[in-house]
């Protein structure tokens, strides 16, 4: 154990345990699952030595990497970094302590306590105490990683972050997470590991390269004057030689021998026994400083050895007594045996090789004690609010029912809906996974963590398993007891993410379920009502889904869930969405974005669903600058990966096929089509494998190849949604946005009419759900069709439909995904003049033109880029055939300013006459 003291005399500090009558609580460490006196370094009641040779070797730690600390239990590691850490905080740096023990092995958990050190170090970091409070739900692991050390280069001193007892957690999933950490570590962090074995990072190569240093357990054995000073007393040379030979300098065993010489007030005594000792040094002298304690102390050490940390209330509770404090007070006596946790010293802890020799000593005597004292403290944690310690006192005591009980009671699976996914695991790591299956309401918890991980498989396989073994089935059927209410919730969730509730039969069935639900019971009724709202999308009832969702924002609100508040924002974006209310559906993502980066952080995965629907709508707005592809791309990563339902996954799946063939990037494009499918069958959604199949017909029409498989595919696709399906199955009004388009743009190579026919279908569809942006998509394509028919009229009344329907909420991407429109669309210009159309549909098409000109859609010659917007609709009108009358009266110009135009066009192209203007324009392809 420790860098040892330097008298028998205890310090100051350990004085004030005499004058408490009463633990001193702090309900700081009550918030959950937080155990405060994890983030500081053991309070030492002895004085140290000096180890100045040790302390310089750490000095060349500081700002490298790593530094590796390790050696078996009782070379004094947690005592020598405890006394470095007071060394570097001296000197200005900030230093961050964590105690590790089996329950910090869950990786959100794991970084959640690595937050608070942080931040109890002085190191800020922002709002991640807040993310870390919820156990880091929405928080994609790397992004807090990388939040992490952001914020620790962003320190203004040298950081170091101080793991004891690493060996304990036993984790490939924290080594990752480490070696992460390491990889990138900034130039002011170093992590200090104190273990008992060497991890499994890639410590070589660190300590290879300059960026880290090991201290093992030859060079944290004790000098012979080290030896001399920590005994603290006189002693002969002799006697000094012997002992140092027999304890090797090992920490522990010298410790153990002064003790032993300060109970018998005769340090030869020590030294004689050794010499005919021929056992287990540590176990030896423990036993006899053990021997001279009375029975009824020794009784008090030995039940409360059982918990890895203890309060004098706490041993009243395991000793049966009132006078803990008392005893405490006496304990003093072993010093670095007993350690306290904190500056009050409420809490302390054993030394962990004279814990281990207690649990023996126990096991012993009073082996059936053992299962008694865990279930007292179990108890005992419960009563005060520490859940996570008494679930593991309760697996300890071997009482799994006892455990599902305390997990039940904090909350099960809707822990998580309160952001509690890393507590929620860290408990479940108690019952074993043969006995899992003993708890269905844990099965169902289970399940909804498996969802929330995008395993959706493993989810589905932990709820059937939860109804195999439920008691009975009134137990599932019964939605106002515990199990049947849980399993009706997180099977509700599961169907959702595999798009299972998708005809107007399920909202029956949903109404039935929500009659029998308590008006009290807020999230169950939340869930049903996000159901229904989803639901009502699914089959292309916008008002009745927008009714479902406020009463869902309601009940999230009687909940009292901010994450069911967030979904409720993205479902009522994109009902907006779907009827063309850009303008609504952007404030409702921007509030659930505002709302995820509040309480989930910036790079929470609900703030990733806000920014690829907000993102999505930004494109067919066409306000899409380059930072928003790469936030799309990103958030579209993670809903792949984690959370996204049906909704989500083909509006982003739409947009990310539109941008790339829009752009020309074929690549791109295929791997759209790609993703789309993988998430199709990974996830079960039979709707957005038909969107994929719709967007490779497309790729197919687009691209004129592989006439075969386009014959196939269409073939297929009509089959699948045959013209007015969507009137007996309105279910699959969604996935027939995209199938009739792709349908009809690989007919119109061919058969016009055939294609005319499937757009009309398809506008009535979209009239008749009210689905206004798809709507203007249609009548866009029908246009252009008929315009290629030679229907003008007919096609200029659908295009300035169309136009008329983005106008408003500018709606400007459509329109350029279509090559060739210009025409039309100019024509539909001149038109909404002539009738004195409303100016903002006006400018609003004025607009597209200019986008159409000088955006994507740019004429193939580089002349054109010559001509201002007003000179190119004057070119277009010339090559009509207008005249300069005709062009001043549709353009609202005059006459002489036609012929100031005219001027400017005749110069850029070289000519000077009307005929070789128009002549030069078709050779220079200025015109799609």
């Amino acid at each position: 154990m420790a860098n040892m003291m330097e008298s028998g005399k205890t310090s100051s500090r350990s004085s004030s345990l005499s004058n408490q009558t009463k633990p001193n609580e702090h309900v700081d460490d009550r918030e959950h699952w937080l155990i405060r006196a994890k983030l500081q370094a053991p309070r030492q009641q002895i004085a140290l030595i000096d180890r100045p040779r040790l302390m310089s070797s750490l000095e060349f730690a500081l700002n490298r990497r790593l530094c590796l600390v390790t050696a078996p239990a009782g070379f004094g590691k947690t005592t020598l970094l405890a006394q470095w850490r007071q060394r570097l905080i001296a000197n200005g740096a900030k230093v961050a302590w964590l105690t590790l023990d089996e329950g910090d092995a869950e990786a959100r958990h794991f970084l959640a306590y690595v937050i608070f050190s942080l931040s109890e170090a002085g190191v800020d970091v922002g709002r991640l105490p807040l993310h870390a409070e919820q156990g880091l739900l929405e928080l994609p692991l790397p992004s807090a990683i990388a939040q992490i050390l952001e914020a620790v280069a962003s320190a203004d001193t040298s950081v170091a972050l101080m793991l004891d007892d690493y060996h304990r957690l036993n984790s490939s999933d924290i080594d990752f997470i480490l070696q992460r950490m390491l990889d990138t570590a900034p130039s002011n962090f170093t992590i200090v590991i104190n273990s008992r074995a060497s991890p499994s990072l890639m410590v070589p190569q660190l300590l290879a390269a300059g960026q880290g240093i090991e201290i093992g357990a030859e060079a944290l054995r004790f000098s012979r004057e080290e030896t001399r000073a920590a005994l603290d007393h006189n002693i002969t040379e002799n006697d000094l030689e012997l002992l140092f030979e027999r304890t090797e300098g090992w920490a522990i065993a010298i410790q153990l021998a002064r003790l032993v010489g300060t109970t018998t007030n005769d340090a030869n005594t020590t030294t004689d026994s050794l010499r005919g000792h021929s056992g287990h040094l540590a176990t030896y002298l423990t036993d006899q400083i053990i021997a001279k304690l009375s029975p009824d102390i020794q009784d008090f050490l030995m039940r409360t050895s059982l918990c890895e940390r203890f309060n004098a209330p706490l041993a009243n509770a395991l000793c049966q007594r009132q006078d803990s404090w008392e005893i405490l007070r006496q304990l003093q006596a072993l010093h670095a045996l007993l350690v306290p946790l904190d500056d009050q010293q409420d809490w302390f802890r054993y030394h962990h090789l004279f814990a281990d020799y207690l649990h023996d000593m126990l096991r012993r005597k009073r082996p059936e004690l053992i299962n008694t004292i865990h279930s007292t403290a179990s108890q005992w944690f419960a009563d005060n609010g520490y859940v996570s310690e008494a679930v593991r006192h309760a697996r300890l005591a071997g009482d799994y029912n006892r455990c599902a009980d305390l997990i039940q009671a904090a909350g099960g699976w809707e822990l998580i809906l309160f952001g509690g996914i890393g507590y929620l695991n860290t408990l479940l790591r108690n019952i074993p996974d043969r006995e899992l299956s003993r708890f269905p309401r844990l099965l169902v918890a289970k399940a909804y963590l498996a969802v929330k991980h995008g395993q959706l498989v493993e989810a589905r396989t932990l709820l059937e398993s939860a109804r195999q073994h439920a008691d009975t089935p009134n137990a599932l059927n019964d939605s106002r007891q515990g199990l049947g209410r849980d399993f009706l919730n997180v099977s509700i969730l599961i169907d959702v993410y595999e798009d299972r509730w998708v005809s107007t039969e399920s909202l029956q069935e949903i109404d039935l379920i929500l009659q029998k639900i308590s008006e009290s019971d807020g999230v169950t009724r939340a869930i049903l009502y996000c159901l229904e709202t989803i639901n009502n999308l699914a089959v292309g009832q916008f008002g009745q889904a927008q009714t479902a969702n406020s009463s869902a924002f309601r009940a999230m609100r009687q909940g009292n869930t901010v994450l069911g508040l967030n979904y409720c924002y993205l479902h009522a974006g994109v009902t907006a969405f779907y009827q063309g209310k850009f303008r609504l559906a952007e404030a409702n993502f921007w509030e659930a974005q505002r709302l995820a980066e509040d309480n989930f952080g910036a790079d929470s995965g609900l703030k990733a669903l806000s920014e690829l629907l907000l993102n999505s709508l930004m494109f067919w707005s066409g306000s899409w600058q380059d930072d928003n592809a790469e936030k799309f791309r990103n958030a579209f990563d993670y809903a792949e990966l984690y959370d996204g339902w049906f909704e989500v996954f083909a509006i982003g799946v739409d947009v990310e096929f539109a941008s790339n063939r829009l752009y020309g990037n074929h690549r791109k494009s295929t791997a759209a089509i790609i993703r789309a499918e993988t998430i199709a069958e990974k996830r079960g959604i039979r709707r957005l494998s038909r969107v994929a199949d719709a967007h490779r017909l497309q790729q197919l029409a687009d691209s004129g190849q592989d006439r075969a498989i386009a014959i196939e595919l269409a073939n297929t696709l009509n089959a699948a949604c045959p013209l007015g399906v969507w009137r007996s199955q309105p279910e699959v009004w969604r996935p027939y946005q995209i199938i009739a388009p792709a349908l009809a743009s690989w007919y119109g190579r061919d058969d016009r009419q055939r294609a005319l026919k499937i757009l009309d279908d398809l506008v009535d569809c979209c009239r008749t759900f009210k689905a206004s942006f798809y709507l203007l998509q249609a009548l866009i394509l029908r246009a252009q069709i008929l315009d290629q028919m030679n229907e003008r009229a007919k096609a200029l009344a659908s295009i300035i439909e169309a136009v008329s329907l983005a106008a408003e909420d500018r709606i400007m991407t459509p329109f350029r995904m279509h090559d060739g429109i210009q025409p039309l669309l100019y024509a539909a210009q001149k038109k909404l003049r002539e009738d004195n159309a409303d100016m903002v549909t006006l400018r609003f098409l004025s607009s597209c033109l200019e986008v159409l000109q000088f955006g994507n859609n740019k004429p193939k010659s580089d002349a054109s880029t010559l001509f201002s917007p007003r000179e190119y609709e004057v070119l277009l009108e010339l090559m009509q055939g207008h005249s300069n009358k005709e062009i001043a009266r549709t353009l609202d110009l005059t006459e002489h300013t036609v012929k100031f135009h005219l001027k400017n066009i005749f110069t850029k192209l070289h000519v000077d006459r009307r005929a070789d203007a128009v002549s030069t324009a078709r050779k220079l392809q200025l015109f799609p």
